[in-house]
């Protein structure tokens, strides 16, 4: 099977500023609750379903408390953890787990943040399978976009004398969006190695790592649907998460 082949990666170390009125920093914004269950727990759920079965946390801010979590969950015979003494960033966590032999470098991993939900049942099987074809391509890695999404700021349109002709609250916007999902072959990890300076912390992944992957013309995108990917950045991304989840409950598809 495709899954056997890949790690899952769930970058879980940051300080979740944007949601520390709610986690009062006495919980990572992982274990965060949205409709009775912790964000990381839909996360994991979504991938097992689809029969992955290798997980890896990079954890950092209080990290005991999802070691502690997991240990006691189902999930906690299918996870292994990196620990990060200091705030590495994206990029450094990864470096850090790749130079500690957590992530083992022979096989390719999907790398993403378990407070993004994805909404959609078949989403992992899918972008794996998607993956295996843009390998054939010459693609090393894959990115997930959403197509468009609502900007935050209302716009005005305002003519030569500074008078505004038209005003539109909260656009929606197409420009692709990135969603921080990829998929990652091991060829990637000698690009990581390269690119990431651990001495220079925190490092950014998508700032050090995406655009040799570009300059290589070896990153593919597969475009999701923007109701099926649902952030949690801070109090708005969070009460409109928390419809959603709601939605698709009741719709059978989460």
């Amino acid at each position: 099977m495709v899954e056997s082949k890949y790690q899952v990666v769930g970058v879980a170390g940051g300080l979740g500023r944007g949601l520390m009125h709610r986690t009062k920093n006495e919980v990572p914004k992982c274990l965060l609750q949205v409709e009775g269950k912790p964000l990381l727990e839909y996360s994991l759920k979504l991938y097992a379903e689809d029969g992955f079965d290798d997980f890896i946390l990079l954890l950092g801010h209080l990290y005991e408390k999802v070691i502690d979590y997991i240990e006691k969950s189902k999930f906690r015979k299918m996870v292994k953890y990196s620990v990060e003494k200091e705030l590495l960033g994206k990029g450094g966590a990864i470096k850090n787990a790749l130079d500690n032999g957590t992530i083992d470098r022979c096989r390719p991993c999907f790398l993403f943040y378990p407070d993004d939900l994805i909404l959609q049942k078949g989403f992992p099987r899918h972008l794996a399978s998607y993956h295996e074809r843009k390998r054939e391509e010459g693609a090393l890695a894959t990115m997930v976009s959403v197509p468009g999404t609502y900007y935050r700021y209302g716009v005005p349109v305002y003519d030569e004398k500074s008078f505004v002709k038209s005003f539109v609250e909260k656009p929606w916007v197409e420009i692709p969006a990135n969603v921080a999902v990829y998929v990652l072959d091991p060829e990637v990890y000698k690009i990581i190695d390269e690119c990431v300076d651990l001495s220079k912390k925190p490092v950014d992944f998508e700032k050090a790592v995406l655009p040799k992957l570009c300059e290589m013309r070896a990153l593919a995108n597969f475009s999701l649907d923007y109701e099926a990917w649902v952030p949690f950045n801070d109090e708005k991304d969070y009460e409109v998460g928390v419809e959603r989840v709601k939605k698709w409950k009741l719709l059978g598809n989460f």
